[in-house]
């Protein structure tokens, strides 16, 4: 998701529900510092659903997730593709299998 800006502001997921097979999407929202890391994330009402710190060398020293399952995959770590400073890993959203370990850079 962008805003006006063409800035990434966050990402939505869909779910088939095997019971009723309806499609449920989730937007999730990113929260970020005047540097542009992600602090963190937020659902729809602004609930903040985790938090993050950095070390100087860009590793995540501390996260607190606040994890929930989505099609037998931890969400939001295994869909939240932005890491540090707009750093876009290539890879699919739900088989880590397949990530390509690849990276995009969004600025530098």
């Amino acid at each position: 998701m962008y805003d006006l800006g063409n800035n990434v502001i966050g990402f939505e997921y869909s779910q088939l529900s095997e019971i009723n097979e309806t499609l449920k999407t989730t937007r999730i929202y990113y929260e970020k510092n005047l540097q542009g890391d992600v602090t963190g994330l937020l659902d729809a009402r602004g609930a903040k659903i985790a938090s993050y710190t950095y070390d100087v060398w860009e590793n995540v020293i501390t996260d607190t997730e606040k994890s929930f399952c989505y099609e037998g995959y931890e969400v939001p770590f295994e869909l939240n593709h932005v890491l540090y400073r707009g750093y876009y890993y290539d890879g699919s959203c739900t088989d880590t299998e397949s990530d390509t370990n690849l990276y995009y850079l969004q600025s530098r």
